[in-house]
């Protein structure tokens, strides 16, 4: 009984020191008991003295976390003030005759220039006035044409509903028919049923007429209409290669290529790794049964002609048709024992960035003026120009010219978390823009590094601390953090063995955001714009990798109770039980979505492969026996980093020894 009662003990302490394990920085007391104060003038109906206490409130502290949502969700104070401002007519009658006209022109301005930054800036800080209605209009419209569908269904919910939870509705909107009109067609371009939004529609706004996807008539009758010429505009949303750790910036995981049909025959080329030595004997690396995923720390890619990868101290380009060190960078050299985390690199047109030992971050192209393949540093940074004690976390990502990175600064066993933005070029020697988050616990061997994720205009960040934060890309300010139920630092999954999660970033599609935090056994989903828990019913698995999306399901790998690769329905949060399989072979390194299949590679079953609808496809006599670890494809060569190996199998070579026709 008294062992019990310390067991019970032990797991409550856990979940109760998981809210000390991150302290978000810019929240306070203060700020709370200001708020109230206002609300107190609302309901003495001392509106002018309210909207003044409210506008000094923005002004003094405008970017100050406020929980909302019974403390799941915190969003700025502007954010908060602006709503409470919008939902009160007296006060936003007044807040438009001081800043409507002032708006209006910059709105119109950024409308011109067709500049969707601006415009996003301008709708958040600028709530209630109807120039900003007019901004959201634009954003939305801006968004439909790059097939950005969920942030423009997003902008046009916020003008004309129907809201979601957590979401305040912009006041007084008066093109609601047209704005609910595009809303609606750009949910049936994703895809969605909408027949009943429609049949509303036609009830609501019989007799309405206008201009929707370049057609004149009235709305209810064009919604009904053909569509389906307008699905070819929606750009695809697949990269064609790998970019980065899960694909590119969203990690949405799948890349459009497709292996061809006839599968590699034997192993076309093995290379000891760190060492870059290749073996003349190409057997199988033996596989070991009680081997840790930890030591499946490398993530090689396919790049410019040539294999590469990092060992943490190194960048080294490989000649994926002999194994030959085409070049190598290094700062200090080789190290004589690796380290032991996970190393990922991002490439961008002709760049490369990567992390190097914590310390350094670099920017990599091809010499041209060599006559030999060569790397040429575009520009380094260390860390130690940002502050004292500082490390860098994972490697950066890029996207539009920008550079997205986090680091810690360190003092005994906390930390400060900073996220920052650069000009990719390093054109400006400055950040764009810095934001120390929050505080963080420093736990003894901690090996996940955490990758940022861009979600729509966000930057995302998942603590593994009992809270998800949302940045704004643009400028860095706070847009939404959300909190979840955390086992702590220390907890364990129901198995009671270590928690099995490896390098799992968040996932971003069409206006969601996935997590799968190493302090929760759920898999949880994020309104990407506002924070807002979209699962009632979260999946409690303990997923290894969020693998990517496919076809709205979400394809995950997990170990513990249950174990294999399975898929759960981004919309519900239930898992597809007709999708792959959740009890049987464990993972053992990071698989791939391909244009036509998914790779899984396993413990003791070798490569699996299963099509996109989740069902076993034959498995190539070669994938039997092959080790796991982690996938990289491009152009038929298909590469495996195991703990001391990279693997190479030939799609080509195969290809090309087919005897001909007679």
């Amino acid at each position: 009984m008294t062992r019990l009662l310390a067991i019970v003990v032990v797991f409550v302490m856990a979940g109760i020191s998981s809210a000390q394990n991150v302290r978000l920085h810019a929240e306070s007391l203060r700020t709370r008991e200001r708020l109230d104060e206002g609300a107190e003038l609302e309901r003495g109906q001392r509106d002018t003295e309210a909207l003044e206490h409210y506008l000094k409130l923005i002004a003094d502290v405008p970017d100050e976390w406020v929980p909302v949502l019974e403390g799941r969700v915190l969003r700025p104070c502007r954010q908060v003030v602006l709503s409470r401002i919008g939902v009160n007519p007296r006060m936003r009658e007044a807040y438009r005759a001081r800043f409507e006209q002032m708006t209006d022109v910059t709105v119109r301005r950024a409308i011109e220039r067709k500049d969707s930054r601006e415009l996003n800036r301008l709708a958040a800080e600028h709530w209630p006035t109807l120039a900003a209605g007019k901004a959201l209009d634009a954003r939305g419209d801006l968004a439909w044409e790059h097939g950005d569908m969920a942030h423009a269904i997003h902008c046009w919910r916020l003008l004309a509903g129907p809201p979601r939870d957590g979401e305040t509705m912009f006041p007084d909107w008066p093109a609601v028919a047209s704005v609910r009109a595009k809303s609606i067609l750009a949910a049936r371009m994703q895809g969605n049923n909408v027949d009943a939004d429609v049949e509303v529609f036609r009830r609501d706004f019989p007799d309405v007429s206008g201009r929707l996807a370049g057609r004149e008539g009235r709305l209810a009758e064009l919604l009904t209409s053909n569509t389906e010429d307008l699905v070819a505009t929606i750009p695809r949303v697949e990269p064609t290669t790998a970019r980065t750790f899960g694909a590119n910036e969203n990690r949405i995981g799948a890349i459009s290529k497709r292996l061809p049909q006839l599968a590699p025959r034997r192993i076309e080329l093995a290379i000891a790794w760190p060492s870059c030595e290749v073996q003349s004997d190409v057997r199988l690396p033996e596989r070991n049964p009680i081997a840790s995923p930890r030591q499946l720390t490398t993530h090689p890619q396919m790049w410019s002609g040539k294999l590469v990868v990092a060992d943490g101290e190194r960048i080294v380009a490989l000649d994926p048709d002999t194994g030959l060190i085409a070049d190598v960078f290094a700062i200090s050299g080789r190290p004589e024992q690796p380290i032991a985390e996970n190393r990922t690199l991002t490439t961008d047109g002709s760049r490369v960035y990567a992390r190097i030992n914590k310390s350094t971050l670099v920017c990599l192209a091809v010499d041209t003026a060599a006559a030999s393949w060569k790397w040429r540093k575009v520009w380094e940074l260390k860390a130690s120009t940002l502050g004292d004690n500082v490390e860098f976390e994972g490697c950066p990502i890029v996207s539009d010219g920008r550079l997205y990175v986090s680091w810690l600064s360190s003092a005994v066993n906390r930390a400060n978390l900073t996220l920052a933005c650069f000009a990719a070029d390093r054109s400006s020697q400055g950040p764009l823009w810095t934001n120390i988050v929050a505080e963080i616990q420093l736990e003894a061997g901690r090996h996940r590094l955490p990758l940022l994720t861009l979600a729509g205009p966000n930057i995302v960040y998942g603590t593994d601390a009992g809270t998800v934060i949302a940045l704004d890309a643009r400028n860095g300010k706070p847009v939404w953090a959300a909190n979840y139920s955390s086992r702590g630092p220390r907890g364990l999954p129901a198995n009671l063995l270590p928690v099995p999660r490896d390098l799992c970033p968040p996932v971003a599609v069409d206006g969601r955001v996935f997590v799968a935090p190493a302090d929760s056994d759920a898999v949880l989903a994020f309104d990407t714009y506002t924070g807002v828990p979209l699962w009632n019913r979260p999946p409690m698995l303990e997923v290894v990798h969020m693998l990517g999306i496919i076809g709205g399901k979400l394809i995950v790998t997990a170990s513990g109770i249950y174990h294999g690769i399975g898929a759960i329905d981004v919309r519900s949060g239930t898992i597809d039980t007709q999708w792959g399989k959740l009890d049987a072979a464990a993972p053992f390194g990071r698989g791939l979505i391909l244009g036509d299949c998914v790779l899984f590679p396993t413990r003791l079953n070798g490569l699996l492969v299963l099509d996109r609808a989740g069902q076993p496809v034959y498995q190539p006599t070669l994938f039997h026996n092959l080790p796991g670890g982690n996938l990289a494809y491009d152009d038929g060569t298909l590469v495996i980093a195991t703990a001391d190996h990279l693997i190479r199998l030939s799609y080509a070579a195969t290809a090309a020894r087919r005897p001909s026709a007679p």
